[in-house]
């Protein structure tokens, strides 16, 4: 099945004294281009399924942005471009968690034995924004729980912590940038 979604990974052009702003969720993410540098801001709202995605909006101010995060502000940062005053290029990308995710779904789910399921799941993704190939920023879309996972307490590895909604069949209308699937 392909589905048709808006896109908000690439590059995306900055011009000096301009602002971008992108809602990824409950991630709103806002970037100016101001005289020597970029500064950065990013606001978690409070439910990890919001399905709210606004791509590369223009002209949100810094005061408009700290009023929409009504303090729920989890990153702000300047960063010096040197010499470099005009129009700089962006990339925007996304990337899976860094470590396995240990999921509950909201209901029990059984499967028989010499069975499979399609099973689609919700998933935090990290959005990573780019300058020259240089990382400026590296943030979930919500960040998960820590957990440990493994037989005890010598034998396993740090993981995240999430419960999920999971689907067994994926539809036109689900969430454009948090579904994955796990096949057989």
């Amino acid at each position: 099945m392909e589905l048709d979604f808006p896109t908000w990974t690439g590059v995306v052009t900055l011009e000096a004294h301009a602002s971008r702003h992108w809602q990824l969720g409950p991630l709103r993410v806002w970037a100016e281009r101001r005289r020597g540098g970029i500064k950065l801001a990013a606001a978690r709202g409070p439910d990890p399924f919001e399905e709210t995605l606004t791509v590369a909006q223009e002209g949100i101010s810094e005061a408009d942005f700290a009023q929409e995060a009504q303090g729920e502000l989890v990153l702000e940062r300047w960063i010096p471009m040197g010499g470099r005053d005009g129009s700089l290029t962006l990339e925007l990308s996304a990337s899976l968690a860094d470590r396995a995710i240990v999921t509950k779904p909201e209901m029990q789910v059984y499967i028989p034995a010499e069975d499979y399921a399609d099973v689609y799941l919700t998933s935090p993704l990290w959005v990573g924004i780019s300058y020259g190939g240089t990382r400026l920023l590296e943030l979930p879309t919500w960040r998960p729980s820590d957990t440990w996972f493994g037989r005890s307490t010598v034998s396993g590895s740090l993981a995240y912590a999430e419960r999920t909604r999971s689907r067994s069949r994926l539809s036109a209308t689900e969430s454009p940038f948090a579904t994955c699937r796990k096949s057989r």
